[in-house]
């Protein structure tokens, strides 16, 4: 990327992880000074076929609807759609809606697929010369990856659809990744009805051919099968079925992901 598209992205309100593993790069030879390792293949395939498999089956213009109640679980889900798309597939891929800091959520993603646990003592100078080489390599990749965040927690359409054109000039524009439906917000910064968002999300996915990702999060205070919903919950699932191209619920299944499809029923 070039420094003038750098600026452009910059501009946008988004943040490039290719930068932010360039500066976590001098952080990390800073503290394993003297140490020396060579690059390593980075073992990256997923267990988790189903959601690859569903990634790989949405064509531009198309919009999917994922429906999750744990939060926990939600955020696994975007990693991986993130290490899908912008890591081995090494497309452009935008993330609206990161709920901590930048440093926060790449220091996480780069123990995803460096293999690496949190508690390992990355940035205490504890790694083994294996596990390092792997951190480095990590780095590696995503400082030439064209993964993009914007931390904004409540996010408009118009700058969505102002965002994806311009980086669709830059050719920087793959799919896009939405953390909240419900945090969707009209020109006037008052929260949009659901199904009013997402119709603007598919006329824009159709104009510019992209794919358009987008987590509805469900009650997390209701501790059953996410299949099962309130009444409140109904009317816009239902709303959502007929608007979208795809729309499925998702759940822990022996610490992967399972996909259903929305059979519903009604949780009073």
């Amino acid at each position: 990327m070039t420094n003038d598209e750098r600026l452009h992205i910059k501009e946008m309100g988004l943040t490039s992880l290719a930068s932010i593993a360039s500066e976590l790069f001098l952080d990390i030879e800073q503290i394993y000074q003297g140490t020396m390792v060579s690059a390593q293949e980075l073992d990256i395939d997923s267990r988790d076929r189903g959601v690859i498999a569903q990634i790989e089956s949405l064509g531009g213009g198309d919009v999917l609807v994922v429906a999750v109640r744990e939060k926990g679980l939600k955020d696994r889900y975007v990693e991986e759609v993130i290490k899908h798309v912008g890591v081995r597939q090494g497309l452009p891929i935008t993330f609206y809606g990161v709920s901590e800091p930048y440093l926060t959520f790449a220091r996480r993603f780069i123990g995803n697929i460096s293999a690496i646990p949190p508690e390992a003592g990355i940035y205490d100078g504890l790694l083994s010369k294996p596990e390092l080489e792997r951190f480095f390599s990590a780095l590696g990749v995503l400082s030439r990856s064209k993964i993009y965040l914007n931390p904004a927690r409540m996010v408009s359409v118009d700058q969505i659809e102002r965002n994806a054109k311009k980086q669709n000039e830059l050719g920087e524009q793959g799919l896009i990744l939405l953390d909240c439906l419900q945090s969707m917000v009209g020109s006037e910064f008052r929260l949009e009805v659901p199904g009013s968002s997402l119709i603007k999300l598919k006329q824009l996915a159709i104009e510019i051919g992209v794919v358009v990702v987008v987590m509805y999060q469900l009650d997390s205070s209701v501790q059953d099968h996410p299949a099962t919903l309130t009444r409140l919950e109904l009317r816009e699932v239902e709303e959502l079925v007929r608007l979208a191209d795809s729309i499925c619920l998702l759940s822990n299944d022996k610490g992967g992901f399972k996909l259903d499809l929305p059979k519903i029923q009604i949780k009073s």
